[in-house]
């Protein structure tokens, strides 16, 4: 509304202004057509910038009175204080306590989930380790258990022929063959640590043999390689070197 106000009066006045201008003009040269000579353009633009400062300062000004009256006129009332019923306090009342208990809520379930991060962190480091001692312990097994298997060498191009059974990393058989006076089995004890790998015959059954051999299958000592293809060493009281193959 104050808009249009001022709008209507802006063209009010453009309007008068250029009636009378109209006016003086055929008061001077009459109503027939003349020519006249135009204004300097820089003078024009000067003069129309000013104008149209002049023209805002009129326009800001009126528009200051106007809201100047209009706020005498209509003041501005503050509204009244509602007052709040039973009912409305009762269910502010209400959501507080939501709130409060929601809070209690989300501070609990925080701690909570702290304890079961640090108890799932704890289970997890726990199942790392238990991992990583069977590994360990998979894998020194698997490294001592590489003398389980069956060895095998035989002496005076063959008339001689061991075959050592080994069954387990402490307990081993052995099957001595004399293919001129029989065949004779043995029990041994196994001793490994690490490469070193020992031999200790408990009992001999079967037919003895006549070659010296036969006398000294009472010890082994020797060393087994890494892979446990081969077992390498003497027995005792024969100085003659015996290497065992793997079949």
């Amino acid at each position: 509304f104050q808009k249009k106000l001022m709008e209507r009066q802006i063209l009010l006045e453009e309007r008068d202004y250029f009636n009378k201008r109209e006016k003086r003009i055929i008061k001077v040269f009459g109503d027939k057509p003349f020519t006249i000579e135009l204004p300097d353009p820089q003078e024009e633009a000067f003069r129309m910038k000013a104008y149209a400062g002049l023209e805002k300062v009129v326009i800001e000004r009126q528009q200051k009175l106007l809201e100047d009256e209009l706020n005498r006129r209509f003041p501005e009332i503050p509204p009244a204080p509602v007052e709040k019923t039973q009912a409305e306090l009762d269910e502010e009342n209400r959501l507080a306590e939501l709130e409060i208990k929601k809070q209690e809520m989300d501070r609990k379930y925080q701690e909570l989930l702290t304890n079961v991060e640090g108890e799932v962190d704890a289970f997890r480091k726990e199942e790392e380790r238990k991992r990583e001692q069977e590994r360990q312990r998979l894998e020194q097994e698997a490294y001592e258990n590489r003398v389980v298997g069956i060895f095998y060498y035989d002496k005076y191009y063959g008339r001689l022929q061991f075959k050592l059974s080994v069954k387990t990393k402490k307990s081993a058989k052995g099957d001595y063959t004399c293919f001129s006076c029989g065949y004779s089995r043995l029990q041994f004890v196994l001793e490994l640590n690490g490469n070193e790998i020992e031999l200790r015959c408990v009992g001999k059954r079967g037919a003895p043999c006549s070659y010296p051999d036969y006398l000294y299958l009472n010890r082994f000592s020797g060393s087994i390689n890494q892979n446990g293809t081969i077992i390498t060493g003497y027995w005792h009281g024969n100085n003659d070197p015996v290497t065992m193959y793997k079949i």
